[in-house]
């Protein structure tokens, strides 16, 4: 099955172990989030970080991490597939003076830049003491062969278990099975990635979990310093934030155009943000109350009034998250980047409990401020809580001949919600033995991962024991991109409607 065939029994077994098992629990411990730019940050120093990188080192999960600068949002605020990548990294950190700077400007301050060439250095010494071993993939082989001499001469107690460089060229086109299988016999923990943003940050999103290392993070250029390939900036130049002018005078020809985009967007979108978190007069603010209440098949939160920093604290969130969560926005008249945070994090929260979370009538101040950022592709808003209901039990769903249904795809599939979709979908076939055709309408759908493409292949298997098929109707950008990655074309192929006038 190409180069995601030896991962869809493990996955399928996966997502069948969620129908029947409850969520695990959250980790109760994530720091706060300033949402800046669209993405979200967590307030974290340096130490901290690597006391985060140390707990997921000797976890039995597998996550990433994300070391995120302005190029970082800059790309990810146009390319909505990133965005979510980036958003749902276990955590993100900042890797850039000028986030540093602009979260003091949006109310929420960040403590200190966590620079990914200097935390890898400091991660390298973490294996070291920890007998953990580290896999390189990513670079160019010179470069990887001189990282690995000096690191045996600098770290002769670090376990490095193995690295490589893939060829030129696009993902797909790379043999990812034999990639993940050595990186599997490796027995990695951890896992670090120099392919440049965007692309490490697909590969890693799509494949670390089947790799087993616990933790694993693109890490850019930072192999160049390590190698001494690139020289750092003077200390002063890296605490004064002046950095990026060192590195565009050692490669202007790469960086110059890189860095004026980036800073016309740095302004650009700042100001967006800004103008959305205008204060109001003190006769509008409000205490920023919440309540909430308890239908039966989820639980209902009302927040209201100001969402901000100062008033966090009173926000009502889920002592658990064991039911699906509506969101009542349509009481609040300001929100600055910290309130943004906390509707990251219940967000975040939510994909980790497997669990959904909707939107109530957000305020117009609330779409205002998620669109400057272009958030809002993110939740599911809803107009009454019978709407959310109908969500949460049912999809468009139309028969279109006698052994044919055609199914409408939601807007967002990842490994939130892909044990849904599959006991929904088995559902539907289980109910018309009749089907021997799902067409599923993909048009709407704006993010999926390998998590949401097992679960058409699961529902695929079961029709091919009637004789049957999927094919996707209309499938959209993001749809088309991931299965051509996951070299799934041939399994789940599009269906091609005959348009009127034809």
């Amino acid at each position: 099955m190409g180069c995601f065939g030896a991962a869809v029994n493990a996955e399928t077994q996966h997502i069948d172990a969620c129908l029947m098992s409850p969520p695990k629990s959250l980790d109760p411990a994530e720091p706060p989030i300033a949402v800046l730019l669209g993405l979200p940050f967590h307030d974290l120093t340096m130490e901290e970080a690597l006391d985060e990188c140390r707990f997921a080192l000797d976890s039995t999960q597998q996550v990433y991490f994300v070391t995120a600068n302005v190029d970082f949002a800059a790309q990810a605020y146009e390319n909505e597939n990133l965005r979510k990548i980036l958003f749902f990294a276990k955590r993100v950190v900042c890797d850039g003076m000028p986030l540093i700077w602009i979260s003091k400007v949006l109310g929420h301050p960040l403590r200190e830049r966590v620079a990914g060439s200097d935390l890898t250095p400091r991660l390298l010494q973490i294996c070291s003491e920890k007998k953990k071993r580290v896999y390189f993939f990513g670079s160019d082989e010179k470069t990887l062969g001189e990282v690995v001499q000096i690191l045996s001469d600098k770290m002769p107690e670090l376990t490095i278990a193995g690295y490589e460089s893939p060829p030129m060229g696009k993902i797909q086109d790379w043999d990812n099975d034999g990639v993940i299988q050595r990186i599997r016999d490796a027995k990695t923990d951890l896992l670090l990635v120099a392919l440049g943003c965007p692309k490490q940050e697909d590969w890693i999103y799509l494949f670390h979990q089947r790799t087993g290392a616990s933790l694993s993070i693109g890490i850019g250029a930072s192999l160049d310093f390590v190698s001494g390939k690139q020289v750092r900036a003077p200390i002063w130049m890296q605490r004064t934030g002046m950095e990026w002018l060192w590195r565009m005078g050692t490669n202007p020809k790469r960086l110059l155009g890189r860095y004026a985009r980036d800073f016309l967007f740095l302004g650009w979108v700042t100001l967006k943000q800004l103008l959305t978190q205008r204060r109001r007069t003190v006769e509008q603010v409000s205490t920023g109350q919440s309540i909430e209440s308890e239908p039966a098949n989820f639980l209902k939160l009302v927040w209201s009034g100001s969402v901000e920093r100062a008033t966090l604290e009173t926000l009502a969130m889920p002592e658990n998250w064991e039911k699906p969560v509506l969101l009542d926005l349509s009481g609040i008249d300001f929100m600055d980047s910290a309130g943004m945070g906390a509707l990251a994090g219940m967000a975040r929260n939510a994909r980790e409990a497997k669990q959904a979370l909707g939107l109530l009538k957000p305020s117009d101040t609330v779409m205002r401020t998620l669109k400057a950022v272009r958030l809002d592709s993110l939740f599911k808003f809803l107009d009454d809580e019978q709407a959310f209901s109908a969500w949460l039990t049912e999809s468009e769903m139309s028969q279109t001949g006698a052994d044919t249904i055609r199914f409408q795809l939601d807007k967002w599939y990842d490994k939130s919600n892909a044990h849904l979709l599959t006991s929904k979908l088995q559902t539907l076939i289980k109910a018309n033995p009749q089907v021997k055709r799902l067409l599923l309408d993909c048009s709407q759908v704006t993010f999926i991962d390998s998590s949401g493409i097992t679960s058409l292949l699961v529902v695929r298997r079961q029709l091919l024991e009637r004789g049957g098929a999927v094919e996707l109707v209309d499938p959209s950008p993001p749809v088309r991109r991931v299965v051509s990655l996951l070299c799934m074309e041939s399994f789940l192929p599009e269906h091609h409607e005959r348009k009127a006038g034809h």
